[in-house]
């Protein structure tokens, strides 16, 4: 509580002094000094009910609470939409740079600015918004919290992990750009946001301050270019399918895609990966029960998830590895597990979790010639005599094939997962609830109840590594 100047004073024990009857430089004095203290107790006063004005300079914008969106590609986690913020991670606000002269003093200023393309705040929910290289660099923080503002290397690695040729198909958005639309095969869906450049930064005051909107798309690093008044970015554009690094100048207004590493030991969706699993013992063998359904390797590294067809065919021709769910439903793959190509099961960083690895066609058939000689008086005494393939009866699990009446009297419990096939390049979902695929190192392993002929069979010649199939471990000896 503030004291009254009266109060204040004879709580100072100064009262006797201003009340005696003071000389001439007495008298200046005591003014002086009644001066001074009414004004610090006023201070105190205006510390209790401050003027609304004064809340608004002292206090801060609230920092931002936005969730975004991710996808794991490789070792990286990416943010899957362009930044959209107008503060700094510390709660300080960006400058917005409405008109021409505002950008230029920015960009002359070395000042952080931010706008909306065309100055149209309804762009900002599909683009984001577009920052100079001053904001994205300021020792404030451009970035949210537990997010980073990617350097050229990190760049170099997203490319190098998609393959310099179709890098920029693979992230570019299905929609919205002029010519040359990608597939967005890592769920990246990259924009063509367009540029803000401003006249005279480029040296000529006549040229546009907004452009290339549908056309391309730049990201912003925190890395400077081959030139002092340049930083490095990240570009696609309609015409080309590559995604290359290049430089921009500093004052240009650009997008912002932020980064961190991918989280080691844990899918994709937060979960830990399961450590143990449902098993049976055929013969010498103990196989698991279950489709595997991880989504990282032992090493804890993410699986990129291809979200469609043809995702699984850009990043499968670049031989890296990938998994879907069957008709890319998660629904399918709560049921089935997920569908690895041939590069994920082989990949070195190992598919199989600790203690289990993938079986060799020696290992399938071995299980297959214990099954047709150690337990013929199984085939023979308690097959359901309606299912048209003993072996395949037996292995195969009671529930989700369309038509077979199988016994499942091994428990190996195989599941009609079916593939992602392709057939003349063209790649297809076929065989739900008609056959189970289960990827080994150097072959794979096909149980078709209907099917004519061998019902079981392990097919010889070459391998189609793109195709993605259902996994099946054994355990270690």
């Amino acid at each position: 509580m503030a004291l009254k100047p009266y109060y204040f004073l004879r709580y100072l024990g100064l009262l006797k002094i201003l009340n005696h009857k003071p000389s001439h430089n007495a008298m200046k004095f005591k003014c002086l000094l009644f001066i001074s203290l009414s004004l610090a107790a006023c201070n105190s006063s205006s510390n209790k009910s401050p003027a609304s004005d004064t809340t608004t300079v002292l206090s801060k914008p609230k920092t931002d609470t936005i969730t975004y969106k991710s996808i794991v590609i490789g070792g990286q986690e990416w943010m899957a939409d362009n930044l959209n913020l107008n503060t700094f991670s510390n709660g300080d606000t960006i400058m917005e740079a409405k008109t021409n002269d505002d950008w230029e003093n920015a960009a002359k200023s070395k000042t952080p600015a931010w706008c909306y393309y065309d100055n149209d705040p309804a762009r900002a929910t599909k683009y984001g918004r577009l920052y100079n290289w001053y904001a994205v660099t300021d020792s404030r923080g451009l970035a949210p919290k537990g997010w980073q503002i990617p350097k050229q290397e990190d760049y170099q690695v997203l490319i190098d992990y998609l393959g310099r040729d179709s890098s920029g198909v693979m992230l570019k958005s299905k929609t919205d750009w002029q010519v040359g639309n990608g597939v967005n095969a890592v769920g990246f869906n990259a924009r063509p946001a367009g540029v803000r450049v401003g006249g005279l930064i480029n040296g000529s005051a006549k040229d546009d301050s907004f452009t290339l909107i549908n056309r391309t798309c730049n990201y912003w690093s925190s890395s400077e270019y081959d030139y002092v008044d340049d930083g490095t970015k990240l570009e696609m554009y309609d015409v080309s399918k590559k995604a290359e690094i290049s430089g921009a100048r500093k004052g240009y207004g650009l997008s912002v895609r932020c980064f961190k590493p991918a989280k080691v030991n844990v899918k994709s969706d937060g979960v830990k990966q399961p450590t143990t699993f449902k098993s049976v013992k055929i013969g010498n063998q103990i196989w698991m029960t279950e489709n595997l359904n991880v989504s990282s390797f032992r090493n804890g590294d993410p699986i990129t998830e291809a979200p469609n067809p043809e995702a699984s065919t850009q990043l499968g021709s670049n031989q890296k590895p990938v998994y879907c769910y069957y008709n890319n439903s998660v629904a399918f793959g709560n049921q089935y597990g997920k569908l690895y190509n041939w590069y994920a099961v082989n990949d070195a960083r190992g598919l199989a979790p600790k203690g289990w690895h993938i079986p060799t066609r020696t290992e399938f058939e071995t299980l297959i010639t214990y099954l047709h000689k150690a337990d013929s008086a199984i085939l023979s005494n308690y097959i359901d005599r309606d299912a048209i393939d003993n072996l395949s009866s037996i292995l195969s699990s009671k529930k989700y094939w369309n038509n077979a009446k199988n016994t499942n009297l091994t428990g190996f419990n195989a599941l009609p997962s079916g593939q992602l096939y392709y057939f003349f390049e063209k790649p297809a979902f076929k065989s739900l609830g008609d056959a189970a695929y289960f990827w080994g190192t150097n072959v794979d392993m096909i149980i078709a109840p209907e099917h004519n002929g061998s019902n079981v069979t392990i097919p010889t010649g070459d391998i189609r590594p793109m195709e993605c199939k259902a996994v099946r471990c054994i355990k270690d000896n």
